[in-house]
């Protein structure tokens, strides 16, 4: 038996990025970089700086996750297709609301230096509490604001809270009151969390792409529109010509924008189905008086994923559009073509029976010549014979054999004509 030789690798996915497991009290602190190209050799030479940090010890890795242990707690690093995650827990401790992380004894300078640009920074905090939802006062004395989310999760054995707003290092601060979490329920909240901001940010990438993207789009547009209109009018070969020009440099500058940003788009498609899948499975239950994540999201963040995918469809309807239009004109060309090629072959067929009737004419002028000297020749040797004595009246003969001549001659020249024919034909 031969198993396959991705058998192994295959399986292994499952375990790939395993949850962590945790206990309330704590703290979560996450780092979602993006990686720039060949920027996976610096990650490898920082992850292993950070190795050689004193405490530091490895209790799994592979190629795509990192899971050790350091003074404070754990640390998990996981590397996706664009961007590495970076996750520290420190269970056990609850000291602030929302603590600085340097302040927790995690190493800062190493934290700064992480490869990449930051695209998402979450702070979680969770505190084990009674099975009562905090109320609106205490809530905005813990953020320093007015929460804007909260929603049970997981059969409501939670509840999280966030304000979606960015504070001190530019954190996005989730609490979260543990009811009566199980360690692996813990984990696993956790972890969505944390994605459910890291998708949305990644979703996101391509927003102000988007709106880069509107005038050109509507420059293409207005440009194609034109060239609709223009194709209507009449218009010499010459000119449909220029014109095919034109409408494939529209075309060339089409392929090159949704070439610049269809990998893009793509990925935030593939990043929003994510982050529907992550907010399903938190089990959402409303707290009444308070907006879940969903609700939030689905008004906020929805609008603008769907402006995307309506930038996105207009680039692609644009290029089937600038396609078509492309095919309707090289079809006119190539009819103006074999009309003007037909026009010229009658043209040619024309002369071609033009020179056939002047062949026949100087045919016919020169069988009277050759005749002609033919019958000049003759009559000489007729009168070189009569000097001799012998009686021939030259002018009775040469005008008895004028006929001969002239029919041999023509004979002569007909078959000579066809031999060239026969041989022109046996080449060809």
């Amino acid at each position: 038996m031969r198993l396959h030789p991705q058998y192994l690798e295959l399986h292994n996915e499952l375990h790939a990025r395993p949850f962590p497991v945790m206990r309330s009290p704590g703290y979560v602190f996450h780092y979602a970089a993006l990686r720039e190209e060949g920027g996976a050799e610096a990650e490898e030479r920082h992850i292993a700086r950070l190795l050689e940090e004193p405490g530091v010890l490895v209790q799994s890795r592979s190629a795509s996750h990192l899971h050790g242990r350091i003074a404070q707690g754990e640390v998990r690093i996981g590397r996706h297709s664009e961007f590495t995650s970076y996750v520290f827990i420190l269970p056990g401790r609850l000291e602030a609301c929302f603590p600085d992380p340097a302040a927790l004894g995690l190493p800062a300078a190493w934290i700064d230096g992480i490869p990449g640009e930051i695209i998402s920074k979450v702070l979680l905090t969770l505190i084990k509490t009674e099975e009562q939802p905090y109320s609106r006062a205490e809530l905005e004395t813990r953020f320093g604001s007015e929460v804007i989310t909260g929603n049970y999760v997981t059969f409501k054995c939670a509840v999280v809270w966030t304000d979606f707003n960015l504070v001190g290092d530019d954190f996005s601060r989730y609490l979260v009151q543990d009811f009566n979490l199980t360690p692996r329920r813990t984990g696993r909240m956790v972890q969505r969390l944390i994605e459910i901001d890291t998708y949305r940010m990644m979703a996101l990438l391509s927003l102000p792409l988007a709106r880069q993207s509107i005038p050109e789009i509507d420059e293409q547009d207005r440009r194609l529109t034109a060239f609709i209109e223009r194709l209507n009018e009449e218009r010499d070969l010459a000119e449909e010509k220029a014109l095919l020009r034109d409408l494939i440099s529209l075309a060339t500058g089409n392929e090159h924008m949704l070439a610049r940003i269809n990998h893009r788009f793509n990925a935030t498609g593939a990043y929003r189905l994510i982050l529907e899948d992550r907010l399903q499975e938190l089990r959402q239950e409303q707290v009444p008086g308070y907006q879940t994540l969903s609700e939030f999201l689905a008004r906020r963040v929805t609008p603008a994923l769907r402006t995307c995918e309506s930038v996105h469809g207009r680039i692609v309807d644009l290029s089937d559009r600038i396609q078509r239009a492309t095919d309707l004109l090289r079809t006119r060309v190539n009819v103006n073509l074999e009309a003007q090629n037909q026009d010229i072959l009658s043209s040619l067929a024309q002369r071609a029976q033009v020179q056939l009737r002047l062949q026949q004419a100087v045919e016919g002028l020169s069988v009277m010549a050759i005749s002609y000297y033919g019958l000049g020749l003759l009559k000489v040797v007729l009168t070189a014979l009569k000097q001799t004595g012998l009686h021939v009246d030259s002018d009775i003969v040469t005008g008895l054999a004028a006929p001969l001549v002239v029919l041999l001659v023509w004979g002569s020249l007909r078959a000579m004509k066809r031999r060239i024919m026969d041989h022109s034909r046996s080449d060809g």
